[in-house]
């Protein structure tokens, strides 16, 4: 896990923000509980990234970001989507 990688806010309800030093190499995968990829993308070089999130259930989820230069894996968190 890179510290200097955030994800807010957790419990989110409309949007996801992961706020670090993130690079044009990596990419976020989003996953359900059951291991089903729901969402993927891929960082803009900036150092904030917006996943939109409006359309996702309530419920428990796993972001996963990698690197697509190496396919490591950067840092792996729970989410958790709340009610409106």
């Amino acid at each position: 896990m890179i510290d200097d990688i955030i994800i807010y806010p957790n419990p989110f309800s409309n949007k996801i923000t992961i706020k670090g030093a993130l690079n044009a190499f990596a990419n976020y995968i989003l996953y359900d509980i059951t291991g089903k990829t729901i969402l993927q993308g891929t960082s803009t070089g900036s150092t904030d990234l917006q996943i939109d999130a409006t359309m996702l259930q309530p419920g428990c989820y796993l972001l996963k970001l990698n690197d697509t230069v190496t396919g490591k894996n950067i840092q792996t968190n729970k989410v958790v989507k709340i009610s409106e």
